[in-house]
């Protein structure tokens, strides 16, 4: 007795897997239980699942701990694979004319009832078979073959699956290779850049020391080949520090006190002194990756300072503990960022700007900010409104790495 598979990507005659891959994404222990339930549902003495090798003709199978190799050719695993759009179902072996010609499978037990569902990739290339046998004949019922039909497709999702996830990890391994390529590689060219840049810079600061009695028009252009190459400059160094982000998530990372750290940074900034930073005289000792946090607090400072334009510059700092994340917020009273212009201002080099002439930053700040965030497990909003102030916030999960 045959029956009908609806695996709709299959079409008619036998596509073996020339390389079978599956087994590899099939353990033992999943081997295991999958035959155990094929077992249970025909109440029979035994199931297998063999993977089939194309290449060699035989099929594969574990027998009792063994791997059992078994030729296609004039084996029941070849008669399961003549049609393989069909579960095959011999009842009793002995009186099936189909089996007549059929060798015995060397290495199982004794066969009197057997019973194969083909097992095919998505594509529709048969990989294996999951078969269930027993010593004595015996007859399936309906609602048997449908449940050892989908336990088959069952082992062929489980498959696909794990294969999907594998070329998935592939390709996340081979996307962080080339970042971190492309990082060493605007490292080496901003290090390279940076030195004739700065000689510029240089030069062109002593022609305007020593050369003060040049005609107005002269003057000018120097002036604005020196902004020109001060941009240049900032634009170098600014993607030289992006691409060191990496190395401010250290595997490790230490306990330390928020509030002192901050402070820290303050001191860094020296800020001018119409602009005040407030934050919490009691804030606690957190866990996570101090030099990444610290260059965050350190963008995020600098960006509001650089864009505040009130007569009293005005920095609140706020901190939530949550059960499994920090939660931080940075708001100022600066200009604020227009709607249109906040969904891009975490790209790197985006920049806003009212007018041509404005001196602005380099546009990498906010986008070192996104980068570490999401590296620390977590993410970046901002809420801004014209004239108002800007607040941005950000989480980042509890102890990401081992403490240190």
């Amino acid at each position: 007795m045959t029956i009908p598979i609806t695996h709709a990507e299959q079409t008619a005659g036998p596509r073996l897997l020339q390389a079978n891959a599956a087994v590899g994404f099939l353990p033992v222990q999943d081997l295991q239980a999958f035959t155990a339930m094929a077992a249970a549902i025909c109440q029979s003495q035994a199931a297998f699942v063999s993977f089939i090798d194309a290449g060699s003709q035989h099929c594969t199978t574990l027998v009792n701990g063994q791997n059992v190799e078994t030729p296609l050719a004039n084996s029941l695993f070849g008669l399961s694979l003549q049609d393989p759009l069909r579960v095959l179902v011999v009842e009793n072996i002995q009186a099936d004319t189909r089996t007549a010609q059929v060798n015995k499978l060397a290495g199982f037990p004794p066969v009197g009832f057997y019973a194969s569902v083909p097992l095919p990739t998505a594509a529709g290339e048969v990989w294996g078979i999951l078969t269930v046998m027993d010593a004595r004949p015996k007859t399936l019922l309906a609602a048997q073959l449908t449940a050892l039909q989908a336990l088959g497709e069952q082992i062929c999702a489980k498959v696909d699956l794990q294969q999907q996830v594998e070329q998935l990890q592939g390709q996340a391994q081979s996307l962080q290779q080339a970042n971190e390529q492309l990082d060493a590689y605007a490292a080496m060219i901003s290090h390279d850049l940076k030195a004739p840049l700065q000689n510029m810079t240089g030069l062109i600061q002593n022609l305007q020391e020593h050369h003060a009695n040049l005609e107005p028009t002269a003057r000018h252009l120097i002036h604005l080949v020196q902004d020109s190459a001060q941009r240049l400059l900032q634009m170098v160094t600014g993607v030289l520090e992006y691409s060191k982000v990496t190395e401010l998530t250290p595997q490790l990372s230490s306990s330390f006190h928020l509030g002192q750290m901050v402070t820290e940074v303050v001191d860094l900034l020296s800020p001018p002194d119409n602009i005040t930073i407030n934050y919490a005289n009691n804030l606690p000792q957190i866990t996570t990756s101090r030099a990444a946090l610290q260059q965050i607090f350190l963008n995020l400072f600098s960006n509001a300072i650089q864009y505040n334009d009130k007569s009293q510059g005005i920095i609140d700092v706020h901190f939530k503990e949550h059960p499994h994340r920090y939660e931080f917020t940075v708001e100022d009273n600066g200009r604020g960022i227009p709607v249109t212009h906040q969904k891009r201002i975490f790209r790197v080099f985006q920049t806003f700007r009212k007018s041509r002439t404005e001196n602005v930053g380099t546009g990498i700040g906010l986008s070192t900010v996104k980068k570490l965030v999401e590296k620390l497990g977590g993410e970046v909003e901002i809420s801004s409104e014209p004239g108002v102030g800007s607040k941005f916030s950000f989480s980042i999960q509890k102890k990401l790495f081992s403490v240190n």
